[in-house]
């Protein structure tokens, strides 16, 4: 974790593979309608109070015939960690 002066604002990062269906064809990758699969995530150390948390996608691999529809979103944040959602 970052911190700008002397603790009172804090940056943290990091990265989760949330699932790779694609090597042994799990449900996110072969399943059809909504699908959701989430992650805890647990900061390097905790925050005075509940922080504001931005997600992101680094890959997503599509087939050329389907419509590509995510949602990704933190939900659940407290002082100490979230959930990283994918929802189709």
């Amino acid at each position: 974790m970052k911190t700008i002066r002397a603790l009172s604002v804090g940056i943290d990062h990091g990265e989760v593979l949330l699932f790779s269906d694609f090597e042994h064809g799990g449900v996110m990758w072969t399943g059809e309608g909504t699908r959701e699969t989430a992650s805890q995530v647990v900061f390097s150390r905790p925050y005075v109070e509940p922080p504001t948390v931005v997600v992101a996608l680094t890959m997503w691999d599509l087939a050329k015939d389907t419509a590509a529809r995510l949602h990704v979103e933190a939900r659940d944040v407290s002082e100490t960690g979230f959930s990283i959602v994918f929802r189709t």
